[in-house]
């Protein structure tokens, strides 16, 4: 939307009127940031990168992660819909892990209620309705159901690997005050229902006061077993630095 400006202001206005109200109010909302994580995985100190851009109707996010014998790259486009409603388009997954590897390319196709890989033409087309997301769109869709309305307690979304499906579920903890590399972060706190029978534990943290973002994960595989927690490091949010609580205000909201 912000390429309105460079516009006279009849075009602005014929295009403010032509593009539906939920389109100017997603926009609003997903703001572009750039985010750096630490994480320890199995041992192994790993660094994260994830970027989120809107463009006009649609909006994309990238996310890479490496170390020695280890890459991961994740990409998702997305369409904006009327309703706050976003609507995978493509999804691309690549993973290297000592000469193993795990690749994806799905693309949505809307017309067909179908997904499809394009690196296994052989695979028949996948049916689905929306909303079905890829595992990257679900997250940005959470963090806008927050933005759009945080009491809610509870969200659910299906995803597809264009294979199968499985549902992402997450129930609200509370609030809390997190310690991270960043600084001291006021974080609402989700933890993944995985059903009664599983001892698998995800936990979730959102930093408040900046729109929801990521700010840690912590996955336990089980009883007795220590987390392996990714955290925060550094962000930019629509083009401004990411700051922590000042002491004062860590204080007076742990009271």
């Amino acid at each position: 939307m912000n390429k309105l400006s460079s516009y006279t202001s009849i075009a602005a206005l014929v295009f403010a009127l032509l593009v539906p109200q939920g389109l100017h109010a997603a926009n609003d909302l997903l703001k572009p940031y750039e985010a750096i994580y630490q994480a320890k995985v199995k041992g192994l100190k790993v660094k994260m990168k994830r970027r989120f851009t809107p463009e006009d109707d649609q909006v994309s996010i990238s996310m890479t992660a490496n170390k020695l014998i280890f890459s991961i790259k994740e990409f998702s486009r997305m369409q904006v819909e009327d309703g706050l409603r976003l609507r995978a388009i493509s999804y691309q997954h690549e993973r290297r892990n000592l000469g193993d590897r795990h690749d994806r390319d799905l693309v949505f196709n809307w017309e067909n209620n179908t997904v499809s890989d394009r690196l296994r033409p052989k695979q028949q087309p996948m049916a689905v309705e929306f909303p079905i997301y890829d595992k990257v769109s679900y997250q940005e869709q959470l963090r806008l159901d927050l933005l759009r309305d945080p009491s809610q307690t509870r969200f659910e979304y299906l995803t597809t690997d264009g294979e199968g499906s499985k549902v992402y579920a997450f129930d609200f903890v509370g609030e809390e005050i997190i310690d991270t590399p960043l600084g001291k972060l006021r974080t609402v706190k989700y933890k993944r229902d995985r059903g009664p029978d599983s001892e698998r534990q995800t936990f979730i943290w959102f930093a408040r006061d900046w729109d929801y973002l990521l700010a840690r994960l912590d996955q336990i595989e089980g009883p007795d077993k220590k987390p392996e927690r990714l955290l925060i490091r550094e962000a930019q949010l629509d083009g401004l630095p990411i700051e922590p609580l000042d002491e004062a205000a860590a204080q007076s909201n742990a009271q």
